[in-house]
């Protein structure tokens, strides 16, 4: 009889935490789960080694190699000071050569780059020769996810001590594209989204189902086949920079546009369906895209120009607040990031400080708002506007954008609302007003965010060239 691995001294997950299936999965395993020697370690060179041996060849063959293999090359060090003819003898009668190869190759990358101890990071994982998606993942779980792996450890005693209460939760990710692992039809995706769905609700009532969308074809079938199943749709989208000054800064608020407008196309033609679930859109990523690479993979400038394109987006989903139940600006750090960092330095890139300012200042309560006769539901010929209460009423916020190379001077007709002559405003621009400018983490900070006093008394106000500027104008009671 093959002795079972020893139990862990802390369990992973205390039984009375874990929903029947999961406890009923484990139980089974714990029956009948075969007793092999890489199930034994959280080393990850070990496991490493196992997964790389267990790539196109029987358990029952690999079972027989793994233990002289590592009794001969017992550390990611001796493995990588070996040489190759060596490595090939242990290798011989597994097969696929190039697997030693690669794994010989790896191992030096991690003597040289990481002093011989396995990156823990799945991204740098993941560069190393012969590691996939599977391999990382494998690796990462079975070597460093349990909370008695070295590594574990330290997110056990350093991490959240307290479930984070999620409510929000999507289901899938541009499933619509073929480059994802699982795309299927959005016939057969529907059925498996809303099996999904069920079974979540089941486990969990109080969480805010996200279903994948994706306006057009995969939208036509997914909604009235998903509808029901889940609280919101998600959206996504990434323009790719216009040259143009005025276009440039528009572009983003004309996508949430085109995005809104199909929705509103959905619901005309499935009122009975809509009846039933109101269906808001999780805009769940949303960014420029394009242009020179300089901070790895999508580490693409931000300048000047894209900080005032962000805020007239940040106007768009506020006119549309009755449709957009969520907007999650992608990304965060270098990868089309707001915030750009090297080993010299950190910057907020101007889009980053969009998102500050307006977090930090901006009204949560939406007011209608408009440039003279133009229309409210669209940047219009320029400048842009958006305006909201703050949440005791005690503050209006009155957000402009000025995309022209001049001042500007505006009027604000606030009707008889009463107000305090003396105000705040915040802005973010240029020192030079250039608006190519950006933000460089070993440079010295161009783009920036001031506030001053304001003098409201003759209701007029000043909109420095490319900038964009919050008011804050206390009401009278």
């Amino acid at each position: 009889m093959n002795a079972k691995p020893e139990s862990p001294s802390r369990p992973l997950f205390p039984d009375g935490e874990l929903p029947p299936l999961r406890r009923k999965i484990l139980a089974w395993f714990a029956r009948h789960g075969r007793d092999l020697p890489w199930r034994r370690t959280h080393d990850p060179y070990a496991v490493w080694v196992s997964e790389i041996m267990l790539q196109q060849t029987t358990t029952e063959t690999v079972a027989g190699y793994f233990a002289p293999f590592l009794r001969r090359f017992p550390t990611v060090r001796a493995l990588a000071e070996a040489d190759i003819a060596e490595v090939l003898r242990c290798w011989e009668g597994l097969g696929y050569y190039r697997r030693a190869h690669l794994l010989h190759r790896a191992d030096g990358q991690i003597v040289e780059k990481y002093g011989g101890v396995f990156p823990a990071e799945r991204r740098q994982a993941e560069k190393l020769p012969g590691f996939g998606r599977y391999t990382t993942g494998a690796v990462l779980s079975f070597a460093l996810g349990s909370p008695n792996t070295p590594f574990g450890k330290l997110r056990r005693e350093n991490g959240h001590s307290k479930p984070y209460d999620i409510r929000f939760w999507g289901i899938g990710n541009e499933m619509y594209g073929d480059w994802q692992i699982g795309h299927m039809p959005v016939e057969e995706y529907v059925k498996k989204n809303n099996l999904f769905a069920d079974a979540f609700h089941a486990a969990y009532p109080h969480l805010f189902l996200i279903g994948v969308g994706n306006v057009g074809g995969w939208d036509d079938v997914f909604i009235p086949g998903a509808i029901g199943h889940i609280e919101a749709i998600s959206e996504h989208f990434y323009t790719h920079k216009k040259k143009e000054i005025i276009p440039r800064v528009q572009q983003v608020a004309y996508e949430i546009k085109r995005i809104s407008d199909a929705h509103d196309q959905y619901r005309a033609r499935w009122q009975d369906l809509y009846a039933q679930s109101p269906l808001p859109v999780a805009m769940d990523e949303w960014n420029y895209a394009g242009g020179k690479l300089f901070f790895g993979l999508a580490g693409i400038r931000f300048n000047l120009l894209d900080g005032l394109g962000v805020a007239e987006g940040l106007h768009q989903f506020f006119r549309r607040s009755d449709l957009y139940v969520m907007a999650n600006y992608a990304q965060t750090i270098n990868v089309l990031g707001a915030i750009k960092a090297t080993p010299a330095g950190v910057q907020l890139e101007s889009t980053g400080l969009v998102l500050a300012l307006y977090r930090k200042v901006f009204g949560t309560i939406p007011v209608f708002a408009r440039v003279g006769d133009e229309r409210f539901d669209i940047p219009g010929s320029g400048i842009d506007v958006s305006a909201a209460l703050t949440e005791e009423g005690k503050f209006l916020t009155v957000a402009m954008v000025n995309p022209f190379a001049e001042s500007k001077e505006v009027f604000l007709d606030l009707g008889e609302t009463p107000i305090y002559e003396k105000g705040r405003v915040w802005r973010m621009t240029d020192r030079e007003n250039d608006p190519q400018a950006y933000n460089d983490p070993e440079s010295e900070q161009r783009i920036a965010i001031s506030e001053e006093p304001v003098s409201l008394g003759k209701r007029t106000v000043t909109l420095p060239p490319y900038s964009v500027s919050i008011f804050q104008i206390k009401i009278r009671r």
